[in-house]
């Protein structure tokens, strides 16, 4: 089973996939993207950290599952996930935005993915994404406040349709300790783990 996690910039997405592979040991799928590697990410870990010209090279020979592309400030950002990354056959966590979760349900079946919808209050997203780009807070204002409205202006309309879809379980908690412990449980509950 696929088990697809979505949610908006800064809701703790890589580290609740972090903890719960911690506890579960569940596999991990790898995208690959063309932006810039964060400080504590690994190449290999987070994401496959590519160049432009190789992953359009791969989109051009049909490589990827799914793939999304996000207008930054600096510069375009590719994610992807491989095609060889993926197997709804055994039990794996991914990734993805709005769009590449109803992908994955055309491609492999609404019986073999599970979307989990992440959230977390605002003033949670913020402080995050403060933390996260504080160096560029120092460096240029401009682009960093440029950059934090793009994304929380996307995240108001980026998930829509997945607020609305019954099939898709929400976790809202106020940590990313808070929504680990309720996927986990949803997880036991689906029967993936033993609680």
């Amino acid at each position: 089973m696929l088990i697809a996690l979505m949610g908006g910039s800064c809701v703790g997405k890589d580290t609740v996939l972090k903890m719960l592979y911690a506890a579960t040991g569940i596999r991990i799928c790898i995208s690959n993207t063309t932006r810039t590697i964060r400080e504590g990410e690994q190449q290999g870990k987070e994401y496959n950290f590519i160049t432009e010209k190789e992953f359009l090279h791969g989109l051009s020979l049909d490589q990827y599952v799914e793939y999304r592309k996000y207008k930054t400030k600096e510069g375009i950002w590719y994610y992807g996930l491989p095609k060889i990354a993926v197997n709804p056959k055994v039990n794996q966590f991914i990734i993805v935005d709005q769009g590449g979760y109803y992908t994955l349900i055309n491609k492999f079946g609404k019986q073999n993915v599970k979307g989990i919808f992440l959230q977390c209050p605002e003033k949670t997203k913020i402080k995050r994404f403060l933390e996260r780009e504080k160096e560029k807070v120092k460096s240029n204002r401009k682009d960093f406040f440029l950059e934090f409205y793009r994304r929380m202006l996307d995240d108001l309309t980026a998930f829509q349709k997945v607020e609305l879809d019954p099939d898709i379980e929400k976790v809202y908690g106020k940590t990313s300790l808070e929504n680990f412990l309720k996927v986990k449980g949803m997880l036991a509950k689906w029967g993936v783990i033993n609680e």
